[in-house]
């Protein structure tokens, strides 16, 4: 079948030369498909931290390390610590205005603002801990890294998607909000 083929066909990418430096560029359109991703009530709940293994602490470079993939995070020029803050959806009311008055959400100005402050808004602040608690969150935030991905694949680069036993020490160690839940480590680099 051709579909098989090109499946078959298809490059490694996890494996990544880890003296060949990733441009800040390359990284920057990666971060900013992701932000650009579909996001209910426009949140954008997805945040990253970029780490450059040359330049990233000790403290840091043991904190992402994982038993079982370790090497590739070890090797990767670039780690990037996607994690969804629980924070941003507490502002989900302000994102949904700026919406509205930038005559993005409805027609009438005013009847919008109207149905999102008397309908809308209400809803979503009663639906809030199950919202929390669904995964809706989690697949929005893994649209956003699909679509780095993708940019990355585009640009040349080679990505690797791991998860981590140490969120507590990651999220210590680069300061991390409270409310931040590590999603996972992408490394970065070419293939």
């Amino acid at each position: 079948m051709e579909v098989q083929e090109a499946i078959g066909t298809r490059r490694t990418y996890r494996f990544l030369l880890p003296h060949k430096p990733v441009e800040l560029e390359k990284v920057q359109k990666m971060l900013e498909a992701a932000r650009l991703a579909s996001f209910w009530g426009n949140v954008q709940a997805l945040r990253a931290v970029v780490v450059h293994r040359e330049t990233a602490s000790e403290d840091v470079r043991k904190s992402l390390f994982a038993p079982i993939a370790g090497f590739q995070i070890e090797q990767a020029p670039v780690v990037i610590v996607w994690y969804l803050d629980y924070a941003a959806l507490d502002v989900q009311g302000d994102r949904l205005r700026e919406l509205v008055n930038a005559r993005v959400l409805g027609v009438d100005r005013q009847k919008s603002l109207e149905t999102l402050e008397n309908v809308i808004l209400p809803f979503f602040e009663g639906a809030m801990p199950h919202i929390k608690q669904s995964g809706l969150t989690d697949l929005d935030c893994g649209q956003g890294i699909a679509q780095a991905t993708l940019v990355a694949i585009d640009l040349g680069l080679g990505t690797a998607c791991l998860g981590t036993p140490n969120e507590d020490l990651i999220r210590k160690n680069l300061g991390l909000p409270d409310s931040a839940k590590v999603l996972i480590l992408m490394c970065v680099g070419y293939p």
